[in-house]
């Protein structure tokens, strides 16, 4: 079985399987299994062919949402890493 190996900003370095990991665009985005948050981090577009050929699923996003743009704001305020 394939792992990936990242970093919550949280908890430190962490491992997960390839359907715990999902590509949005030019990130990749996964929930920590130890403190439970949900974290996306910028991907070049070599982690984006190796998460590819790893076998990560590429999600198709559609249109931003008002709710998405208010959350959004609220993580800029809040010092939150996007």
């Amino acid at each position: 079985m394939t792992t990936i190996r990242t970093t919550c900003p949280d908890c430190g370095d962490i491992e997960l399987t390839v359907d715990e990991v999902k590509l949005e665009h030019e990130r990749y985005r996964y929930t920590c299994p130890w403190c439970g948050v949900t974290n996306r981090h910028p991907a070049s577009q070599r982690v984006v062919d190796v998460l590819l050929v790893a076998g990560v699923e590429s999600v198709d996003l559609g249109p931003i949402t008002e709710a998405e743009i208010e959350a959004f704001i609220v993580d800029l305020r809040n010092g939150v890493e996007i």
